[in-house]
């Protein structure tokens, strides 16, 4: 009769955890990460888990548990649900084509990230810059039949004329729940994730970079590129990137020669 009421009183309290989560979600609109944030409504017998896991379809697994201080040998609630999808690992430098269009991956990637960061392997060309661009003057240059953009009248990337044309590529080549982020190359993920070497830079920018060594085939460029400064700076807020570790920093200065190679944050799902 105890193990059978003792069964029971595990029940119970299983379901009332299981509501306890459905009220969380539909309160905060948040998943809870404890059981602590929970409010469980529960007047049974006292019911204590030593493993409790929280699913993400709102279920819940009780194991190890005891009721009103006794062992309960045998019983559990509910059942375990890998909490962890797994996704394709991807390599740094690795090429991939999404849409017909050719991208190096920029950020190393495991099988727990649902999300790759790519780098187009080619700048846009001077007819996609007519086409992405809106109430922008496009310059016609003789590098390649690639077109230079200016900045335009600000050095924030997020009120440029290079963000307008960043943004109207994506939405025009790729549905918007494919991706998380497009912009241009971060100065974290040249050294960081790239290892661009940069050359004749002063102690303090070197300092400020923390620059690394051996480029990757994936950064080295052959004319300027338009990057993004470090988040944590305010001092400047572009950099033009170009071969061999030539840089130049632009806080007034819109040089029209920059290429647009832009960076997308792709879900793993839409590859």
């Amino acid at each position: 009769g105890n193990s059978e009421r003792a069964g029971t009183s595990d029940q119970a309290y299983g379901r009332s955890v299981e509501l306890a989560i459905a009220d969380y979600l539909l309160d905060t609109g948040n998943f809870p990460t404890s059981i602590e944030q929970l409010t469980i409504e529960y007047s049974g017998d006292t019911v204590s888990c030593t493993t409790t896991q929280l699913n993400s379809d709102t279920s819940v697994y009780l194991a190890n548990c005891t009721v009103n201080g006794r062992v309960v040998t045998g019983y559990t609630y509910g059942k375990v649900v890998s909490q962890q999808e797994t996704y394709r690992a991807y390599n740094v430098g690795q090429l991939i084509e999404y849409k017909g269009i050719s991208f190096y991956v920029i950020k190393d990637s495991d099988a727990t990230e649902s999300s790759v960061t790519l780098l187009k392997a080619e700048p846009l060309t001077y007819e996609e810059l007519l086409t992405y661009s809106t109430e922008i003057e496009v310059s016609k240059s003789n590098q390649n039949n690639y077109g230079g953009i200016s900045y335009g009248n600000t050095n924030d990337y997020n009120n440029s004329y290079v963000k307008i044309i960043v943004d109207n590529w994506a939405k025009e080549n790729f549905e918007s729940n494919s991706y998380a982020e497009v912009r241009l190359i971060t100065i974290e993920e040249l050294i960081e994730d790239l290892k661009f070497e940069w050359g004749n830079i002063n102690a303090t920018t070197r300092a400020l970079l923390k620059t690394s060594s051996t480029p990757n085939l994936s950064c080295n460029t052959n004319y300027w590129y338009w990057a993004m400064s470090p988040a944590d700076d305010s001092s400047f807020d572009v950099l033009g990137v170009g071969e061999s570790g030539s840089y130049y920093f632009s806080s007034s200065f819109y040089y029209s020669g920059s290429l647009i190679r832009p960076v997308l944050v792709l879900y793993k799902d839409s590859l």
